[in-house]
């Protein structure tokens, strides 16, 4: 058996050995929670000074294919998802760019001041403006399809519109985008109770909506009807 050890049943302190020893926990105390207070302050504004677009996918060249807005979609969304910080994302953006485009990104460093001064210089130089007589051809060469949903037609022309140089009146919008509309819509929608985008938009959403509507309830009384013709084409059986 291992030896007993002799441990006292009990300690006494005097007064000031106690005070000692309370005022020594105290101490302990405050200085771990000041050292986990140190660590939990501001976790975000560590993570946005260290993040980086070392990981990011996102890669732009000037091909003849290459989008410059969904490109600057992406890489905002992923700054903002990660944390980055304006600083270290301008540092970082010429290893989002290939060829020509990095070399014109080494060049506008000096001049771009911030972040958001270089996604617009970029929009600027990359953006595929069409010129005027083609966007005009480009919005009257398709209406609007039996399946295609209005919002996103309209999305599509407002689109192509902001490409002229100069800007159209809304009232001419209106008048343009609804003779491309489809009949089934136009028929429903009177050109004079549409004041607005927001007007068209919101009236084309319930006749849509009634369309939908209708055809599940065609198909459910279909479903039916061949219901009952199964039924009454089922022999009758004689015992």
């Amino acid at each position: 058996m291992p030896p007993k050890l002799n441990i006292p049943a009990s300690v006494t302190l005097l007064a000031d050995q106690f005070k000692q020893l309370l005022s020594t926990i105290k101490e302990q105390a405050a200085t771990t929670h000041q050292s986990e207070a140190r660590r939990s302050v501001s976790p975000n504004s560590y993570t946005r000074s260290a993040g980086s677009f070392a990981k990011c996918s996102a890669r732009f060249n000037e091909s003849d294919d290459a989008d410059v807005e969904a490109f600057v979609d992406n890489i905002i969304t992923y700054k903002d998802c990660t944390n980055i910080s304006d600083e270290n994302a301008l540092r970082g953006l010429s290893m989002l760019l290939e060829s020509s485009a990095a070399t014109w990104c080494q060049g506008i460093k000096p001049s771009s001041k911030d972040w958001q001064s270089a996604v617009n210089i970029l929009r600027e130089v990359y953006s595929k403006k069409l010129p005027p007589h083609v966007v005009f051809q480009e919005l009257f060469a398709r209406e609007q399809t039996q399946h295609e949903v209005t919002d996103i037609f309209v999305a599509k022309f407002r689109a192509l519109i902001a490409q002229l140089p100069y800007s159209v009146a809304e009232e001419m919008q209106l008048d343009m985008v609804y003779g491309l509309l489809t009949l089934k819509i136009r028929k429903r929608l009177p050109r004079s109770e549409i004041n607005s985008f927001k007007d068209l938009l919101n009236c084309a959403r319930e006749i849509e909506q009634s369309f939908r509507e209708s055809a599940f309830r065609k198909q459910e009384r279909n479903t039916n009807q061949d219901g009952m013709q199964i039924k009454k084409l089922r022999p009758r059986c004689d015992h």
